[in-house]
């Protein structure tokens, strides 16, 4: 459909004369114009190549004057002049087939990309396995989110042609996949929370995962003395990469913290993160030297197994005071039964719970030894 747009003289004849032409190509047409539009039927052109067609169109003007009476301007029926206009018109192959699409694609995070390439093709036809399109499905180019619990997308496409008479399709693309696999949390050591900040400057643990993971689940054991800020879960499911946590109090048992986190394909395996406690702003109550002479082995034992207890200077005498303790109990321990020679005594650890329980060795001269001991 065409329009005309007349020109601002009074007195011209909207239409005089239609022509229509394609080199190449013959054909005769009537044309009726209704308020200034008027269609054009093109004929087929089954070139391989795009034809130029022309519309040309010329009016005629009168001669105007001017009415004595009503002061009004009246045409006359004295021809004055032509004034003529033309379009060109491009009419498409067609029977045009489109080649085979070649695809590519790529990821953004949860987001796979697919680009088509195809001659002569105006659109293409996406079929696509594990994910949805967004926005336009007939572009291109197209963007895909995959589908829950989906760690793969696979896109293959078909060429399209559409032409005035017909529509002509392709082969379809060979499948390409793009794969979204199950995220990781990267490594995290050893967290140190300051009691002496809590609460008002908390410690953050940050994490580093894959990219196109959207939440993460933070898990705290049943260790009170660790918590949330301001949030009484232990157990907190945030898309955001990062946790804000508190210590109550400086002790030597350890908290954990476990972390995952998902995307569409699933969830990742569990990072489990060793959290302990001081108190920065607080003096120590015991002389705690690690480099006490006292030396403790094993460190892990099995329930009913001694421990033993060296001390590389013969002073093994002096040793004031020994205890074991968990979060819920402490045994103080008789060492006066259990010595061997100046330099060497055993530990019974048959009152002792599986977990994790801290050794303590006292001297006279105030040295404290502290280790931890895993009762398996």
């Amino acid at each position: 459909m065409y329009t005309i747009t007349p020109t601002s003289s009074h007195c011209l004849i909207p239409v005089y004369d239609i022509v229509v032409s394609v080199p190449g190509l013959s054909f005769s047409r009537s044309f009726t114009v209704t308020n200034n539009t008027f269609s054009v039927d093109w004929p087929s052109n089954n070139s391989p190549i795009t034809q130029n067609g022309r519309i040309s169109i010329t009016y005629l003007i009168f001669s105007e004057v001017i009415n004595p009476i009503t002061g009004q301007r009246e045409c006359t029926t004295d021809f004055a002049s032509t004034v003529s206009a033309s379009l060109n018109v491009a009419v498409s192959p067609m029977n045009l087939t489109p080649g085979i699409p070649t695809v590519t694609s790529s990821r953004s995070r949860n987001i796979a990309e697919f680009v088509a390439e195809s001659n002569n093709a105006t659109s293409f036809k996406w079929t696509i396995t594990g994910g949805s399109i967004l926005g336009d499905a007939y572009a291109d180019k197209i963007r895909v989110a995959p589908n829950a619990g989906s760690c793969s997308i696979t896109a293959s496409v078909i060429g399209i042609r559409t032409g005035c008479l017909s529509i002509n399709f392709s082969g379809a693309s060979a499948p390409i996949t793009q794969n979204i696999p199950r995220p990781v949390v990267n490594s995290i050591s050893l967290i140190t929370l300051d009691a002496a900040n809590n609460p008002s400057l908390p410690n953050t643990v940050n994490v580093t995962s894959d990219p196109s993971a959207f939440s993460y689940t933070y898990a705290l054991d049943d260790n009170l003395n660790y918590s949330f800020v301001n949030n009484q879960s232990r157990s907190i499911t945030t898309h955001q990469k990062s946790v804000k946590l508190q210590c109550e109090n400086a002790t030597l048992f350890a908290g954990y913290l476990t972390i995952t986190c998902r995307n569409a394909c699933g969830t990742s395996d569990e990072k489990v993160v060793e959290l302990s406690c001081l108190d920065s702003g607080a003096p120590p109550i015991l002389n705690f030297n690690l480099s006490a002479r006292a030396k403790v082995y094993p460190s892990k034992i099995s329930a009913g197994q001694m421990l033993n207890v060296t001390d590389i200077t013969g002073d093994i005498k002096r040793i004031e005071l020994i205890s074991l303790a968990n979060r819920s109990t402490t045994i103080t321990l008789n060492k006066g039964l259990e010595t061997e020679g100046k330099d060497h005594l055993k530990i019974s650890t048959n009152e002792l719970s599986k977990g994790l329980h801290v050794l303590q060795i006292r001297y006279a001269d105030g040295t404290v030894k502290k280790q931890k001991i895993l009762v398996k």
